[in-house]
């Protein structure tokens, strides 16, 4: 009844967030939903909109109703205000032509990082680390082929994802940085890259 009574004032409800123009929250949120749309620079509305909406029989003007989570913000240390005007100048995808390399210790978030990473248009792409005379060797895929992974790391290319700097890492951690999956979460919600409180450290470096 609710969604139907949005669309008889010509609203329409989509599940495609390139599309998406209008977003329903009570909080900041890092669901895909919320990330995805947040890109998209559509306005964030207390869901106060849609009843008031429905009950003017038309579609309010969207200015009193934009999301205020004042603890939300202090906890990610964003300005939804600025995150969205920074969406909307934005001229390409927040992730365009960066590389996502997620190493062992923070595989188990690659299910949920995809496919925000993707919608982004960032890459993500496989670690493959073996030893040879006692040393790691670390290659990365890149369209189906393995790689050095120094070539491929480095601001405007790829950033290691991780959630420690294991044993043998410790070089590429000191010459190109491995992040916390906070630096994607983190990046989104303040459209635009932020690795400065997210580079991991290590009793060894």
């Amino acid at each position: 009844m609710f969604l139907q009574a949005l669309q008889d004032l010509g609203a329409s409800v989509t599940e495609d967030w390139e599309h998406c123009t209008h977003l329903l929250a009570s909080s900041i949120r890092t669901t895909d939903k919320f990330l995805c749309a947040l890109g998209t620079g559509a306005f964030v509305l207390t869901p106060t909109w849609a009843t008031d909406s429905i009950a003017a029989g038309e579609l309010l003007p969207e200015g009193q109703y934009s999301l205020k989570d004042v603890d939300g913000e202090q906890k990610f240390g964003i300005s939804l205000v600025r995150s969205r005007e920074r969406a909307l100048a934005l001229q390409a995808p927040l992730f365009q032509g960066l590389k996502f390399f997620f190493l062992p210790s923070a595989v188990d978030k690659l299910a949920m990082y995809s496919g925000v990473i993707d919608f982004y248009r960032g890459q993500v792409c496989t670690v493959f680390a073996y030893h040879r005379y006692k040393l790691l060797i670390i290659r990365v895929q890149v369209q189906g082929r393995f790689k050095p992974a120094s070539r491929q790391l480095g601001p405007g290319k790829g950033y290691m994802i991780g959630a420690v700097v294991d044993d043998g890492w410790q070089s590429l951690a000191e010459a190109h940085g491995i992040y916390s999956v906070d630096f994607i979460t983190r990046s989104i919600l303040q459209q635009q890259l932020d690795t400065t409180a997210f580079r991991l450290q290590s009793p060894e470096l």
